[in-house]
């Protein structure tokens, strides 16, 4: 029997724009997958992320320390051994301190810092017993604008007889390059080591919780603290980086993919480098 091919050829007529837009499309989604989320991406993602989780962590103890100063922590012998390059206000009326740097200047843990860290207290008590939000206005840390604001609660005493107290991140970072990076969530710190001691400087914190946010390139990503992390100011003050000891799981996601690895800060030994898990390479970062 004799074929249609006319009939044949109309019907690969009709097939092939919809083949070519189904090619086109596949095509798009695996640029997509493979151009959105690069390695260097990965990388600066979980260094924007740390360094952003570091400076956070440094301003709500600044503020631990800038009470001290202003005279409105009890006990008043207690002194804070950061380099001060700030001056303190306290307003007994608003409950609001003021910590000032002004044009700027290089004081606690070797950062410069320029603008106000405004910190307004619950009305229970001072310091620890009360609850604090931590605002800021013209901040910049290192050149970068800090927005948003930190929430810290009230401390209580734990079953191991810590002091432990949740704080609720909400943060923006305005790199000097033009670019934005957010942190949200919340998180828990317990106090481990250098309560009541002779400064600030001896302090150790257990950090446990999970934060998300949106890089510089627009895309989200969240973490989550698979083993608990310790922050030990001794290190920090003597030029080291801030977290010793702990491990994160990091993922970040386009609309079609996600991307999990593994950020290990070390095993407490001060120094200035964490690691980070991409299939099966381990990369080493230098904390800023």
């Amino acid at each position: 029997m004799k074929k249609n091919n006319s009939f044949t050829i109309r019907k690969l007529t009709l097939l092939i724009p919809g083949i070519v837009v189904a090619i086109l499309t596949l095509q798009s989604c695996q640029e997509d997958e493979t151009t959105e989320l690069t390695r260097d991406e990965e990388i600066a993602i979980t260094e924007n992320a740390t360094f952003s989780e570091d400076v956070s962590d440094e301003d709500i103890e600044i503020a631990n320390s800038a009470e001290i100063e202003a005279g409105i922590q009890e006990p008043a012998s207690r002194e804070s051994s950061s380099e001060k390059c700030y001056a303190t206000t306290w307003d007994a009326a608003t409950r609001i301190l003021t910590i000032d740097f002004g044009e700027g200047c290089v004081g606690p843990y070797g950062r410069q810092r320029r603008g106000k860290i405004i910190v307004s207290y619950g009305e229970e008590g001072n310091y620890y017993v009360a609850d604090r939000t931590i605002t800021f206005d013209n901040y910049f840390v290192n050149g970068n604008q800090i927005t948003g604001e930190l929430y810290v609660e009230k401390a209580v005493i734990n079953e191991e007889g810590f002091y432990e107290n949740n704080y609720t991140v909400n943060y923006t970072i305005l790199f000097n390059g033009g670019t934005t990076f957010t942190l949200n969530g919340s998180r828990k710190r317990e106090w481990i080591a250098g309560v009541l001691d002779d400064n600030f400087a001896n302090n150790v914190f257990r950090i446990t919780g999970s934060l998300t946010g949106i890089s510089t390139r627009g895309i989200s990503w969240s973490h989550q603290i698979v083993e608990p992390i310790i922050a030990d100011f001794n290190c920090r003050s003597e030029g080291n980086f801030l977290y010793t000891q702990g491990i994160k799981e990091i993922s970040y996601s386009n609309s079609r993919r996600k991307r999990t690895r593994t950020v290990d800060y070390g095993d407490g030994i001060c120094d200035r480098s964490y690691t980070i898990a991409i299939n099966n390479d381990l990369i080493t970062i230098t904390a800023e």
